[in-house]
């Protein structure tokens, strides 16, 4: 049975793996370079090269236009955990980013309660447009937390 959330039934893997790695390039920074400069072309292979490390757990096209997500991705921890990370963005004609916004991070756990968590939460999230029935449930939802907000001009989480 096909999966019901799966960027597969709105695109082909190589069109998902552009639109991961133009996702990666918004949620993920690095020490390599600045991070005003993560949007320059000659930074590009380097996103690239981490797409193995993050996945598209969940995907859903909305009739509104806007297409929402729910990517599991690496976390800074000693002991593997990832964190989900779910939210909305807008793509051009060719599958490009012209809207990204985070509106949820889980705490970390392993990937498997990632994906369990990420069932209810990404269903409440498409049906609701928010998650606030899970905002006050930690172990579900650590920002944002009413003090950790997105900042959509800076594209990151900020106090």
């Amino acid at each position: 049975m096909k999966e019901k959330y799966s960027v597969t039934n709105f695109y082909s893997k190589a069109q998902g793996d552009s639109i991961l790695t133009g996702m990666i390039t918004y949620m993920y920074t690095t020490d390599k370079f600045p991070k005003a400069d993560r949007f320059l072309p000659p930074h590009h292979g380097f996103y690239v090269s981490q797409l193995s490390h993050f996945s598209i757990y969940k995907y859903y096209k909305g009739e509104d236009g806007m297409e929402y997500y729910y990517v599991i991705r690496p976390a800074d921890n000693p002991k593997g955990y990832k964190r989900g990370v779910g939210g909305k963005l807008k793509l051009d004609d060719h599958q490009r980013i012209v809207y990204f916004e985070e509106s949820f991070v889980t705490p970390m756990y392993p990937e498997n309660d990632l994906k369990t968590k990420g069932d209810y939460l990404f269903r409440e999230f498409i049906k609701e447009g928010k998650i606030d029935s899970f905002s006050e449930m930690r172990s579900y939802v650590e920002w944002p937390d009413g003090q950790l907000k997105y900042d959509q001009d800076l594209h990151e989480w900020t106090y």
